[in-house]
């Protein structure tokens, strides 16, 4: 067990020095066994230390660095000299194996420039790792099949990327380069267990549902609602448009190009205050008051409970606003998508979470620049909706970590102090260890 301030086994350590950062000087406490040149064992002879400075994890919000008096030996066999192995330290880097992790798991939550400022070393090397870490986990994530299988497209800095989701599962499967057919069906075609695929949730684009047929044609394809909703927006949008065109004023127009939100809203979500005000946009244009009939008409049908009524409703609707040319278009398109669309009141799957995906890969693309797919597939791939709710920043290192990594260090305070005080510390568990030896530094280290 390490008994020593760097917490690593069969490490001596002689000197602790603390400024603007830690400065801890410390020699390997194992020699080799045999020349790793020729393995020759037992047949060298120490030949001076060699100091070699390695950059370790963070401790207390401050940069570490090891001196470390690494030992050379000379065989008497070959002549070779080598020097001490330290199995602690990352190969080829000039880091210790917790510094390498730190970085590697920081670099799939946070810019590589803030974890290069806090750990003390070149950016670049924070991205090298972070290239290693991602091809690593890259080559031995699973991709599955699974019940309820999610499409959908966001658009990065490479254009539209195709996002596929397990969508019970709330887990990005995957992230594609492209969203082109050719690519989708490659995948779809490749994937392991496809047969098991029950449900496919997309937006109203052909090729998918193509796809769909022809790679997973046990699957019922479900258009989500949200993005049909969306749609009946659009063609709202387009009314108010030309409605705005129309008025005589400059005043009335630009009145009427800010209204595009609170027309969008549902009127079960308006204010009472939004509710007048568009009550009197409305009172003063005839043909966008229609519209809006038509768009919160076409929103009621959603809140049918069986297909059989959402499709009487639907076709009352259609009747209703034959008159508006707009809202006949939102018909048509309804109707070729018939099946796929009136499919949600069968099963109620949405691509809610989907677009929630899109929304957090949107974020991470604006986070740092110049980000390649992989960096982004990885990090929307390592992605835990259940972790992420209960993320904390260590007050010593600034790490990010899960609660579940974390600990309160309540044994700082006095219990009678506890029931009142509100602002505990929170640290994960290798600046916890650091922090109980600085304050008991007398006492055995715990195990």
């Amino acid at each position: 067990m390490a008994n020593n301030a760097l917490y690593l086994p069969n490490w001596t350590v002689t000197e602790v020095k603390v400024d603007e950062q830690y400065d801890i000087k410390a020699s390997y406490d194992i020699a080799p066994e045999a020349c790793p040149k020729c393995g020759v064992v037992g047949r060298f002879v120490s030949h001076g230390p060699k100091l070699i400075k390695y950059v370790d994890a963070p401790v207390h919000g401050k940069k570490t660095v090891i001196h470390v008096a690494v030992k050379r030996y000379k065989c008497r066999e070959c002549g070779g000299t080598f020097l001490q192995s330290l199995p602690d330290m990352a190969p080829d880097r000039r880091m210790t194996l917790r510094c390498y992790n730190h970085i590697a798991v920081q670099s799939l939550i946070r810019p590589t420039l803030h974890i290069a400022r806090d750990v003390g070393v070149d950016e670049k090397t924070c991205r090298n790792i972070q290239r290693e870490h991602i091809a690593k986990m890259l080559e031995t994530r699973e991709i599955y099949a699974p019940q309820v299988l999610g499409i959908d497209e966001v658009n990065l800095t490479n254009g539209l990327c195709a996002v596929l989701v397990d969508v019970f599962g709330r887990k990005v499967i995957d992230l594609l380069e492209t969203n082109s057919k050719a690519r989708v069906g490659h995948w779809m075609a490749h994937l392991p267990g496809r047969e098991r695929v029950s449900y496919v949730t997309m937006d109203m684009w052909r090729s998918y549902a193509e796809l769909a047929a022809i790679y997973l044609p046990q699957a019922v394809v479900v258009v989500d609602k949200f993005h049909v909703v969306r749609t009946a927006n659009k063609h709202l949008d387009a009314v108010r448009v030309s409605a705005a065109r129309k008025l005589t004023t400059m005043k009335a127009q630009r009145a009427a190009m800010k209204g595009r939100l609170l027309l969008q809203k549902s009127r079960h979500r308006l204010s009472p205050r939004a509710q007048f005000v568009l009550d009197g946009w409305l009172s003063n244009s005839p043909t966008l008051k229609r519209a809006w009939e038509a768009k919160e008409a076409f929103y009621d049908i959603w809140d049918c409970t069986s297909r059989a009524a959402a499709e009487r409703a639907f076709e009352e609707w259609k009747v209703q606003f034959a008159d508006l040319p707009e809202f006949v278009k939102l018909g048509r398109t309804v109707d070729n998508w018939h099946k796929e669309v009136f499919a949600y009141f069968d099963t109620g799957l949405t691509n809610a979470f989907t677009e929630a995906a899109n929304g957090i890969l949107k974020i991470a693309n604006r986070l740092g620049r110049g980000y390649s797919i992989d960096v982004l597939r990885a990090r929307v791939i390592n992605r835990n909706p259940a972790k992420e709710a209960n993320l904390f920043v260590c007050d010593y290192c600034r790490g990010i970590f899960p609660k579940g990594e974390t600990i309160t260090p309540k044994h700082l305070f006095p219990k009678s102090k506890l029931a009142t005080h509100r602002n505990l510390s929170m640290s994960c568990y290798e600046c916890n260890r650091n922090h109980t030896e600085m304050w008991f530094i007398h006492e055995p280290v715990s195990t």
